[in-house]
């Protein structure tokens, strides 16, 4: 098992993407790392800007239904529900992949 440095944003990018292995589960996984970040970021900006206060439940609530919407756009062969996604995300994401 190999470990990313926090500080390295490049190296954890590239170790989350490859996790997906091969060139059609990384598309996926690219997508899902990006999208995580983001969501990330502006909760970030939230607490730092606008003095909200952090509730973890919320913000994976909010992570799980992004991620689904962002692969729904970007993948034409996403058939699986959001109900789908919340149960089963690893079997959807290879359901993209074959």
């Amino acid at each position: 098992m190999q470990f990313v440095h926090h500080y390295s944003v490049k190296e954890h990018f590239l170790r989350f993407c490859a996790f997906g292995m091969g060139k059609s589960g990384t598309g996926v996984w690219r997508v899902l790392w990006l999208t995580i970040v983001w969501s990330i970021w502006k909760l970030r900006n939230n607490i730092a800007f606008k003095n909200m206060v952090c509730d973890i439940v919320e913000v994976f609530f909010t992570i799980q239904t992004k991620t689904w919407a962002v692969i729904r756009v970007k993948f034409k062969n996403s058939f699986f529900s959001y109900s789908n996604w919340v149960i089963a995300p690893l079997e959807c994401i290879k359901m993209l992949k074959g």
